[in-house]
Order: C-alpha cells, then sequence, then structure tokens
C-alpha cells in the first residue's frame, strides 16, 4: 500500500513539474517576442532606418526592383541581429505582390487582385507639377484597388523625395486639414496645430512646426501599419513661403478626383 502510494506521489510530481516547466517555457518565450516586436518597432522609428529607407527608394525610383511597379514597402532580406548593422544592400524595395513572394504567400486571390491593381497604377490619370524655390511637389492621381483613386503628393528637394499617399475615401478630411494648416502658416508668432485622420491602416498627422531660423512649415506625415506593432513613416513638408502655390496645384488635383 505505502508502496503504491509513493509512486502516485512520484506521478503526480512528475506531472506538475511538466506543467510548471511547460508554463514558464511559453512565457519566457512570449516576453522574448515582445521584446524582439518593441525592439524592431524602435528600431522602425529611428532616424538610422528613415536615412537607410529613403536611400533605398532612391536607388530603385520608389518602384519595385522586381518588376518596376510601383512600391508598396521596403523588405529586409535578412533581420539583423543587431539593427544598428542593418545596411543598403540588405534592403529591397518591392510591390504588395512581389513582397508576397518572398514571404511565401501563395494567395490565388490576392495575388491575382494585385496584378489587376499593378495594371491600373502603371498610369498616372492626372498629374500637376509645382515648383517653389527648393522644392519641387508633384501630384499624382491613379487607380488603387476596386477603381477607387488614390492622391500621391511627392516632395522633391536637397534632402531627397518623400512621399504620402491618400486614397479618395479620407480625401475631404485630408484636404480639409491641409488647408486649414497652410492658412495658419501665414499667421505671425506661435501657431499651433495638431490634427490626425484614422485611415483604414494608417494614420495622417498635421503639424505646424518652426524650423532653425524660426520659419514655419506644414509637416503632413502619413503613419502605415506594417503590423501589430510596426508602422512606416513618411511625410512631406511645405514651408510658410511655399503655401500658395502648393495650394494651388493641390486644389487642382483635388478638382480633378471630385470631377
Amino acid at each position: 500500500m505505502e508502496h503504491s502510494f509513493l509512486i502516485i506521489i512520484i506521478e503526480v510530481t512528475i506531472l506538475i513539474s511538466g506543467f510548471v516547466g511547460l508554463w514558464f517555457y511559453k512565457n519566457q518565450f512570449a516576453l522574448k517576442n515582445k521584446k524582439n516586436s518593441e525592439f524592431y518597432s524602435d528600431y522602425l522609428n529611428s532616424k538610422k532606418w528613415e536615412d537607410l529607407r529613403r536611400k533605398a527608394l532612391e536607388r530603385s525610383d520608389y518602384k519595385c526592383e522586381f518588376c518596376s511597379s510601383p512600391y508598396k514597402a521596403v523588405h529586409h532580406v535578412r533581420y539583423p541581429k543587431k539593427y544598428k548593422e542593418d545596411h543598403l544592400d540588405n534592403l529591397l524595395v518591392v510591390c504588395d505582390k512581389c513582397h508576397a513572394k518572398l514571404h511565401g504567400i501563395r494567395d490565388e486571390k490576392m495575388i491575382e487582385k494585385n496584378e489587376k491593381i499593378v495594371v491600373n497604377e502603371s498610369e498616372n490619370l492626372y498629374s500637376e507639377e509645382v515648383k517653389t524655390g527648393s522644392h519641387i511637389y508633384y501630384f499624382h492621381v491613379r487607380y488603387f484597388a476596386e477603381q477607387k483613386k488614390c492622391l500621391r503628393i511627392i516632395e522633391s528637394g536637397k534632402r531627397g523625395e518623400r512621399q504620402v499617399e491618400v486614397t479618395e475615401d479620407d480625401l475631404e478630411k485630408f484636404a480639409q486639414n491641409i488647408t486649414e494648416g497652410l492658412a495658419l502658416l501665414n499667421n505671425k508668432g506661435y501657431v499651433q496645430f495638431e490634427e490626425k485622420i484614422l485611415a483604414n491602416n494608417c494614420t495622417y498627422f498635421f503639424e505646424i512646426k518652426s524650423a532653425i531660423n524660426e520659419s514655419k512649415y506644414l509637416k503632413i506625415t502619413e503613419s502605415r501599419r506594417k503590423d501589430n506593432s510596426v508602422f512606416e513613416k513618411d511625410h512631406v513638408i511645405v514651408f510658410e513661403d511655399e503655401g500658395k502655390l502648393f495650394l494651388i496645384g493641390f486644389r487642382n488635383t483635388i478638382n480633378f478626383v471630385k470631377g
């Protein structure tokens, strides 16, 4: 009797130890993934990633490096153990279709849909160019998914090219904030203006900031969700002395979309 009871005690002890070990392993694994995710998220919001991403986009002329379609993402060939060791040769500028292939995704419906998008995106429906003292702004309208129009604003200057995109679903609020922000740039002294728009997979921020020489500018930021904890950001800026010319090109483009 005592021998059987001892065996039961040993078996129960082993079972409990197994559950405790499994619980500990799962929690450590989850904690490690969380730390890695937070670290990667911090890296994607760093100046180093911003500079590398810009150089990769300039290298590819803002096109997919496999098929020359408009770009959608900057892909890591390998994720470095230390992100400070990341480099330009480790990055590929890709469209949605090629990005899916790199990750081994074989969703035929998604690929078929993206192929249609690529065909539609290959030509701009409308383009406008605005030259100011130090920048050139390009306004391009093209078709996006489901035959919806998309506006791409590109700022070209000494610091390279930056761009933001907005679909026609969010264009009205987007235009309202830009118009309001540009109007406030003409006010003398300190101006506080901070607005945002929550869209499907991204958030737009509109802020008035001051440069070192105290000239004011409107910063338009697009923060697009890459996964649950990672966002990719890009922005364009418009200085107070460029606002009127920018607004002319912007309104002409808006009128085309509405028409």
